[in-house]
């Protein structure tokens, strides 16, 4: 399996990082087929064919971890730069 570990610190509330967390969760499901359900008020389990791992926000940081499947490790760099563009939208003031 293929690994991408992305992170960001931020300054947001939690209530607005977990809403952005949900609009992301849309977006991700829209292009990618993954569902992200909260496990607890700050981690979030992403699945897919193919793919599975979590989302986890702290008071200052925003950490995502996903373990690609073989059929989507070629494209491991298309998921990676297109969650990193996104995760900086995020975090965004």
């Amino acid at each position: 399996m293929a690994n991408i570990s992305l992170s960001r610190n931020h300054n947001l509330s939690t209530d607005e990082l977990r809403t952005r967390l949900n609009t992301l969760s849309g977006k991700l499901k829209e292009k990618f087929g993954l569902d992200a359900s909260w496990d607890n008020d700050t981690r979030a389990s992403v699945k897919g064919k193919g793919v599975k791992g979590s989302l986890e926000m702290s008071p200052d940081k925003l950490s995502v971890d996903l373990k690609l499947g073989m059929l989507l490790r070629p494209l491991k760099g298309k998921i990676e730069a297109a969650l990193n563009e996104e995760l900086d939208k995020v975090v965004a003031p």
